[in-house]
């Protein structure tokens, strides 16, 4: 009696796992076809059942991309509170998501953590989004946080020759001008 109970037991573990893995899997599948709400749905359906920290990193994107950037930042800082090192994409939905809140020491921070971890970053689910991206946005950041040391450091990841002094009038007016230029194209 007890084995069958046992035999019973694993086999609705083994079932709960396999369906947080396929919302998960479906979760991206409508992710990356543009379809947000849905894959919001399938990673939130994950989340309930008992899901792994990827169930919220694609929570987070999904909320991203819909607007709700307040859920998407709380999703994502969940992720990295468990396990920054092994979720770049927690990361970097966070600098998107901490730039857009205004909350750009969150951003800034967090850009540069992930350049410095991965600096050939791509988003594996939307490739539009790269490690130049981050660099940007961080860059955006630390203007707001009045570090244009650290923009400058940012700016330097996408434009290599670039060169102004942060410590002038005229070398700020230079980088800002910078960041407006790269705007345009990136």
């Amino acid at each position: 009696m007890v084995k069958r109970m046992i035999f019973f037991a694993l086999v609705i573990l083994f079932a709960g796992c396999s369906l947080f893995k396929n919302n998960i899997s479906e979760g991206w599948k409508s992710f990356e076809s543009g379809d947000y709400q849905t894959a919001k749905n399938d990673f939130y359906n994950a989340i309930s059942s008992g899901g792994e920290l990827e169930a919220y990193v694609g929570y987070g994107w999904s909320c991203a991309k819909l607007g709700d950037e307040s859920k998407a930042l709380s999703s994502f800082e969940y992720v990295l509170a468990s396990d920054s090192m092994g979720f770049p994409d927690a990361v970097s939905g966070a600098v998107f998501a901490g730039n857009a809140m205004k909350i750009d020491s969150v951003a800034a921070r967090r850009g540069e953590y992930l350049l410095n971890m991965l600096p050939d970053y791509v988003f594996e689910h939307d490739s539009t989004i790269t490690w130049k991206q981050i660099a940007f946005t961080s860059a955006c950041s630390f203007v707001n946080c009045n570090d244009f040391s650290s923009a400058l450091d940012m700016i330097r990841l996408i434009e290599p020759n670039f060169n102004a002094s942060f410590m002038t009038e005229s070398g700020i007016d230079s980088i800002l001008t910078e960041l407006d230029e790269i705007s345009r194209w990136i």
